[in-house]
C-alpha cells in the first residue's frame, strides 16, 4: 500500500500527492472507497510525476489516469464528483 492524499479528481483520472515516488507507466490499484459506489477499487496507470520540496519536506506530485473503467463505474463516479461540487459551492468554497 502507497498512502496518498487526492489533490484532485475528475471521471478520467486522479491527481495525488504521496512521499513515495512512483515510476511512469506504472499500474496502481487505486482505493476509492471514500466515494461510496458500487466498486472500491479502479485500475489507473501513472501519467506523470513532479517532485515537490517544501520546508525540506519531499513529496510527489502525481497524476493517473483511470484504465478499463466500463459506463456503470463512470456514471457512479461523475454522480459522486457533482454531488462533491454542490456541497463545496453551498459552502462557498468553489
Amino acid at each position: 500500500e502507497i498512502p496518498g492524499i487526492v489533490d484532485d479528481i475528475s471521471a478520467g483520472g486522479i491527481k495525488l500527492i504521496t512521499e513515495y515516488k512512483l515510476e511512469l507507466g506504472q499500474l496502481l490499484d487505486l482505493d476509492l472507497g471514500f466515494i461510496n459506489a458500487d466498486f472500491e477499487a479502479i485500475l489507473g496507470q501513472v501519467l506523470r510525476v513532479q517532485k515537490i520540496t517544501k520546508d525540506n519536506d519531499k513529496r510527489y506530485e502525481v497524476g493517473v489516469e483511470f484504465l478499463g473503467l466500463g459506463n456503470s463505474e463512470r456514471d457512479d463516479l461523475m454522480k459522486w464528483l457533482f454531488a462533491k461540487q454542490r456541497e463545496l459551492r453551498k459552502k462557498g468554497l468553489i
